[in-house]
């Protein structure tokens, strides 16, 4: 058996052979002098049911996995065969035409009823379907070979005449210092974390429907920047505008395979692009860091979300030279390099001790497995029309009306963290991460009113960091148009600034042009709430060097 991708259905006119990873061509299966391909010669299919005669074929599907060791690494001398579960599994005819197709069980086991004496293939794609209520289809496919799915296949062999056991294992491949052979367990260790995430999302919505998606993997993916078809990924990320989720899988750089928690994190921005509303602005970061608290939030959740569907709080992410060393967390951890509303870490470890009751002695946590109550907040009306940006104030003052019970665990979790939840506005806030300059995280102007002034600061980083961005809400009243200036007060000598203006979460208009210190746009607008997002653009855009400077604006209305 073998590894390969299949990119299109099997055209029966053909009889099919030998297909292997990346190469994906027609071969012809002997018998004819010279071999090569067969144009002339179709294979005609039989007919897989000539009689009312059966014989059952039955087998389990597995692949090999590969734990990590004390050093965070792949430990390649502790492999063991885990089940393949609810994969969908394909019966073909000597022609390679599948005639009939199951999904297998919780043990990885599959069972067809069959004609005797047939010749038979096994096929296991890289597909977990759903046979239950609700419904989902996740496969993994090769983005650099055209986003072929990989699949598994047995040799053609006769159904004989009694009952029969076709086993099938997904190899690893690994020659001992490297990969020598084809990595067939990656795509199946892939959606083994990816049932995981399903099973325990359907545990407080059995009725869901995950939208299609696909998991792009490819031994070929690494950590350098460039086009995703020849596996320049950067890293592993979910892609909103697909809806698909690419993977690291080049080996002595960063695999991801069997890395579950990466996984799973990745599937959450996939969760949340589909169920909920995301205003994350993305971008790189790393623990430490005080983040946009957009950004802060998505991330957060995201790790949370791994440590809670895999039910394993230690993180891990392995990469290097054999995949030997890696990097960890532990979701229980409360003492972070940075607290606020502004760190992932500090969301991660409320919405992980909200799921779990370990407190680990610091008298906090008290809460077990309230999954159910997040599910319900991310997906309710109150939450995605919120006239507030998405980040842990909204969340949690959500959780906390929705859930009062909740309230008192949510403040003392919060409190722990360094930060308070009155509402979605942040009102009251008082931890500024060290530059006052970000509170109040929302300030206010009104039509025909005066100015406020806002920053745009770089005291923690560009891009993607706290206070590189600041929020002013807007009240209107009446439709119409309305004038939108901002002007430089303070800071560098020359600034760009700019505004996105947001509507629930939706992005409304641009405020910009080419004037050096000062932006003007007339915006018609409906009644309504708004948030505009003010900043400097080359504090935006600069990675962190000059001309990235601290600088504030007079925000006026009119």
């Amino acid at each position: 058996m073998f590894l390969k991708t299949v990119d299109r259905p099997y055209n029966a006119k053909f009889r099919l052979c030998s297909l292997f990873i990346v190469s994906f061509y027609l071969a012809s299966c002997g018998g004819e002098e010279g071999g090569g391909l067969e144009f002339n010669d179709p294979c005609v299919s039989p007919d897989p049911f000539p009689s009312s005669e059966r014989v059952v074929l039955s087998g389990a599907v597995s692949f090999d996995s590969v734990p990590h060791n004390s050093s965070l690494g792949l430990d390649y001398g502790n492999v063991s065969q885990k089940p393949a579960r609810g994969v969908e599994v394909e019966l073909l005819d000597e022609c390679g035409v599948a005639f009939d197709k199951s999904i297998t069980d919780a043990s990885g086991g599959y069972t067809f009823s069959v004609s005797p004496d047939f010749d038979i293939a096994v096929r296991v794609n890289a597909r977990l379907v759903s046979t239950a209520a609700s419904s989902w289809d996740f496969r993994v496919t090769d983005n650099t070979n055209g986003n072929a799915q990989y699949v598994l296949q047995g040799a053609t062999i006769n159904s004989g005449t009694t009952d029969s056991v076709r086993e099938l294992n997904a190899a690893l491949g690994w020659g001992g210092q490297s990969y020598t052979g084809t990595r067939a367990a990656a795509p199946f260790a892939i959606l083994d974390t990816v049932y995981e995430a399903i099973q325990f999302v359907r545990l407080v919505d059995s009725d869901i429907v995950f939208p299609p998606a696909e998991l792009r993997w490819s031994i070929s993916n690494s950590t350098a920047e460039g086009a995703l078809s020849e596996g320049d990924l950067g890293g592993s990320f979910f892609l909103s505008s697909e809806g698909n989720i690419y993977l690291l899988g080049q080996e002595d750089d960063d695999t991801e395979e069997f890395d579950g928690h990466v996984i799973a994190h990745e599937f959450w921005h996939y969760f949340e692009s589909s169920f909920s509303r995301v205003d994350s602005i993305g971008g790189g970061h790393r623990e430490g860091d005080l983040l946009d608290f957009r950004l802060a939030f998505s991330e957060g959740f995201g790790n949370a979300f791994s440590g809670m569907s895999l039910d394993d709080p230690i993180y891990i992410d392995s990469m290097g030279t054999r995949q030997s060393v890696g990097f960890e967390f532990d979701l229980e951890e409360n003492v972070q390099l940075a607290t606020g509303w502004f760190s992932e870490s500090s969301v991660q470890s409320i919405l992980y001790d909200l799921y779990d009751s370990d407190s680990g002695g610091d008298g906090v946590d008290a809460t077990e497995d309230v999954f159910g109550e997040m599910y319900a907040v991310l997906t309710s009306s109150a939450f995605n029309d919120s006239s507030a940006m998405v980040g842990i104030h909204l969340f949690l003052s959500e959780l906390k009306d929705q859930f009062p019970g909740l309230a008192a665990q949510v403040d003392a979790l919060a409190n722990q963290q360094n930060f308070t939840v009155n509402d979605g506005f942040a009102t009251g806030e008082l931890n500024s991460g060290g530059s006052m300059l970000v509170l109040p995280l929302y300030k206010s102007v009104s039509i025909g009113g005066p100015s406020v002034e806002v920053c745009s600061i770089v005291d923690f980083g560009t891009i993607n960091k706290l206070g590189v961005r600041s929020f002013v809400t807007l009240n209107v009243s009446v439709a119409g148009d309305y004038a939108i200036s901002i002007n430089r007060n303070s800071g560098k000598a020359r600034s760009e600034p700019g505004a996105l203006i947001w509507s629930q979460g939706e992005l409304i208009d641009f405020v910009g042009n080419a004037v050096d210190n000062s932006s003007m746009a007339v915006v018609a607008l409906v009644p309504g709430e708004y948030v505009l997002e003010v900043f400097d653009i080359e504090n935006v855009f600069s990675d962190d060097a000059p001309p990235a400077e601290n600088v504030c604006f007079a925000v006026a209305v009119n």
